[in-house]
């Protein structure tokens, strides 16, 4: 959805003052979910746009208390109109005859008050509150930014966490303070994905997010399926303990959501909903139903 990927292209609208740095980590933990950064930053925003609709003082009120950045959250705002009118124009949004909604481009906020009632972007969001669904965009906009987490050394240590080097080798990554996780012990599945790296002491990531094999598997790099070691792999990287028809399965997946994502491109005023509607729930349904245990990773 729009308001992810605005997330993913805007600042992080949390602050936090040195003098009340201890009230300001504890108002962003009100908003974490799901060992998410990307999850608190969007439950965040959302929680702003339902503010913003009490009118200036409840707004303001919630910036303050809260300890966010209005600025940074209007930007997210103008990203996520922006990634919406595009959409709109390629046809993405358009209706089936080809015709966009609005008559050409919107401006400020009226981008989304014409949109917010129409029929196809209504059928459109139909699964934005799916938050495994919206990891599983968070994988497909993100990868190859991907940490594995292994058991850590000692008890009481945190987990040991690499992340795929340029050079094709696993080196050593640190959470940043910054990041929801920064204290995790525990993680409730062994990889995150991540958008921004940086090495001062150290190699560091401000933000992650758990991510599910499946979610990887389904958007994230190449499936190989090695059929004597009853394995799947990406990129030969990331390995999963699997019976090789599961692994020929979701390469089948992938591959018709690449040819439906080519029809739409190819055919941008054309309705493809018959095509891409068992596909999209045989998505869901693996997302869905997948029950995190029921994978191990070498």
């Amino acid at each position: 959805r729009a308001s992810a990927a605005a997330v993913l292209g805007g600042r992080s609208p949390f602050v936090a003052p040195l003098d009340k740095r201890d009230e300001a980590d504890l108002a962003k933990k009100l908003f974490a979910e799901d060992q998410s950064d990307h999850l608190t930053i969007l439950n965040a925003y959302n929680g702003w746009q339902d503010a913003k609709k009490l009118g200036k003082s409840s707004e303001f009120a919630f910036t303050r208390e809260n300890f966010l950045s209005w600025r940074s959250l209007e930007g997210i705002a103008d990203l996520r109109d922006q990634f919406t009118n595009l959409l709109n124009e390629t046809g993405f949004l358009g209706s089936s005859n080809g015709k966009k909604k609005g008559g050409g481009r919107y401006r400020g906020r009226q981008r989304g008050d014409v949109l917010k009632d129409d029929a196809e972007w209504i059928q459109a969001n139909r699964n934005a509150d799916n938050k495994r669904l919206l990891k599983a965009v968070l994988v497909a906009g993100l990868y190859p930014h991907l940490i594995k987490v292994e058991p850590a050394m000692r008890a009481g240590a945190p987990p040991r966490l690499t992340f795929l080097a340029e050079n094709g080798r696993s080196e050593k990554i640190q959470i940043h303070p910054s990041s929801i996780n920064f204290e995790a012990k525990k993680f409730m599945t062994n990889w995150l994905v991540y958008h921004e790296r940086v090495q001062t002491t150290a190699v560091f990531v401000r933000d992650c997010s758990v991510v599910t094999p499946y979610q990887l598997l389904l958007f994230g790099g190449k499936i190989e399926v090695q059929h004597t070691q009853g394995t799947i792999s990406i990129d030969r990287w990331a390995t999963f303990q699997a019976p090789a028809k599961v692994g020929v399965l979701l390469k089948e997946i992938r591959n018709q959501l690449d040819r439906v994502l080519a029809e739409k491109i190819e055919n941008v005023g054309k309705n493809i909903s018959t095509l891409s509607g068992p596909l999209v729930h045989t998505i869901l349904e693996l997302l869905d139903g997948e029950k995190m245990a029921s994978h191990t990773t070498h």
